[in-house]
């Protein structure tokens, strides 16, 4: 079958090989299909997010892949034995930044062996991981800063504490923060109305 017979975008934004042998390629209006090693069209997935977001990312896993995207979106795909949909999708979460107020995009994402963290980055250059459980059973999974929160955007302001081995600092993304430079740590965050 042709991949322009069935209508589908021919705007590629990422591709990886599922653990069959296939590769699973995805598109800016969200289509994920299916190719053979040989790169020959096989498939597309039934339940992919078309036009609910533009596909930036994907990784897979032992029984399936993951793709992300605008608006924070990740989506879990698990593979079937049913030949019309190979890959049924078996949730759908969002990542939402606190100090952002536009949706934000999921740039690149790596899956631990363990399959249970997957490692993001965002387009504002922030390091992030999920704690998902990939069946499809966690209601709400955790997002978390990996090491610590960075400021997302320009810093305007930095002060130095005399008394204490403090630093704080001020930025566009409307963001306040102390940290504690001798444990390398971030120990107040506080998010304001302005930048």
């Amino acid at each position: 079958m042709n991949k322009k017979d069935e209508g589908l975008s021919s705007e590629f934004t990422c591709h990886c090989w599922s653990n069959d042998g296939r590769i699973i390629v995805c598109t800016s209006r969200g289509e994920i299909m299916l190719c053979e090693s040989t790169g020959e069209f096989s498939a597309f997935i039934p339940s992919s997010p078309v036009d609910e977001c533009n596909i930036i990312s994907i990784c897979s896993y032992t029984r399936g892949f993951i793709v992300g995207g605008e608006d924070g979106r990740f989506f879990v795909f698990e593979k079937t034995e049913d030949l019309d949909m190979p890959f049924k999708r078996m949730t759908d979460t969002a990542y939402k930044d606190p100090n952002n107020k536009s949706d934000i995009t999921i740039t690149s994402m790596v899956i631990t062996s363990s399959e249970d963290t997957v490692y993001f980055t965002l387009e504002n250059n922030q390091l992030m991981k999920l704690s998902i459980a990939l069946d499809g059973t966690d209601e709400n999974p955790k997002f978390e800063h990996l090491i610590y929160d960075f400021h997302s955007a320009s810093v305007t302001g930095l002060d130095v504490c005399i008394r204490k081995q403090l630093i704080v600092t001020c930025s566009l993304d409307q963001s306040v923060r102390i940290w504690n430079y001798a444990t390398k740590t971030l120990e107040i965050c506080e998010y304001q109305t302005d930048e």
